[in-house]
């Protein structure tokens, strides 16, 4: 565009010579960041171990006996309640590390209050994405063979659902909603017949997988439930009996996550392509998942003058691992 002859005579307060822009910023203390994030798997895993002195931990796995019937005269036959043990190495630790240099603290607002919460809220949902990487997981345990004969413990399992990828209209809507329920009610009818506390059961759904339940025909209305959500709210209360959760910590990529062990012994979190297709899990809160921890949460912040420089560090020493699998059944979700 033209500009005036005296375009290069201009007297600019606030720039240099050279025409850069000093203008005295107006800073009020204002800070975006990261959203926080807090754990669901604080209140949905009952069992939480401390240990002290070794990094493993044992629980022992327990048969059943069968009835048995006698007439009069006839021999007992005793029996044998086998028994299994299940250990759990805890040899890997989160953290988060951040250095400053002593300048750059002298000549800038005091940051460590706002990265210190964003890294537990970081290590919060890292902590939540490995229970259900261990639920999911779930599904191709078996059981120990002496105790699956008593019928006291089963192989793993799963159900699925085929959604459509692009529904074109209500009915279509409806139908994906109605396929993923009719996959959560089989997975119930399992734990049924394997007679699991149903007061303890509750099912994580995927973000995308509930926002196609809120189609459902029958979820919200009120000839077939009772107070059972909200549309309007983006709120589905229970599905099949069973409290549904929203949950934004399903895996996201295949890989290995953090506290995955190479270990033998050790826990098995990496996440496979086929780990990704699954939107729902129904699970045990009680029984599902055991978390070991070695060393709870601490904070440290560290400095020292003759370098400079400043630590900032939050790290635990803990693990999750899959107590009972029987009593946790993912759910496939399909789009096609």
């Amino acid at each position: 565009m033209p500009q005036q002859p005296f375009a290069t005579q201009l007297t600019r307060i606030h720039t240099t010579n050279t025409g850069k822009d000093i203008h005295i910023e107006l800073f009020q203390g204002e800070l975006d960041q990261a959203f926080q994030y807090a754990s669901l798997f604080e209140r949905l895993t009952h069992k939480r171990v401390p240990i002290s002195g070794t990094n493993t931990y044992r629980i022992d796995r327990m048969g059943a006996s069968n009835v048995m019937a006698r007439s009069i005269g006839d021999k007992l036959d005793p029996q044998k309640v086998p028994n299994d043990k299940f250990t759990i190495v805890v040899d890997r630790s989160l953290y988060i590390q951040n250095v400053f240099d002593f300048m750059g603290m002298w000549t800038s607002p005091d940051r460590l209050g706002a990265i210190a919460k964003d890294n537990g809220s970081r290590l919060a949902k890292s902590w939540d994405v490995a229970h259900v990487i261990q639920l999911i997981k779930s599904r191709s345990w078996h059981a120990p063979a002496e105790l699956k004969a008593t019928g006291a413990f089963y192989d793993g399992t799963e159900t699925a659902a085929t959604i459509k990828a692009a529904p074109a209209n209500r009915a279509d809507y409806e139908a994906n909603a109605m396929a993923l329920a009719e996959a959560h009610a089989k997975a119930i009818e399992v734990m049924v017949k394997r007679d699991a506390p149903m007061q303890n059961l509750v099912t994580l759904v995927r973000p995308d997988v509930y926002s196609a339940l809120m189609n459902h025909p029958t979820l919200f209305n009120k000839d077939f439930s009772n107070n059972n959500g909200d549309y309007s709210n983006r709120r589905v209360l229970r599905l099949n009996g069973v409290d549904l959760i929203e949950a934004s910590c399903f895996p996201t990529a295949a890989g290995n996550h953090e506290l995955h062990s190479t270990d033998p012994a050790g826990v098995n979190f990496t996440v496979t392509a086929d780990d990704l297709k699954y939107g729902m899990v129904l699970f045990d809160k009680a029984a599902s998942l055991v978390d070991v921890v070695a060393k709870d949460w601490q904070t440290y912040h560290n400095a020292y003058e003759d370098q400079q420089a400043q630590f900032l560090t939050v790290v635990g020493l803990r693990t999750v691992a899959a107590r009972r699998p029987d009593m946790t059944i993912p759910i496939k979700v399909t789009a096609a």
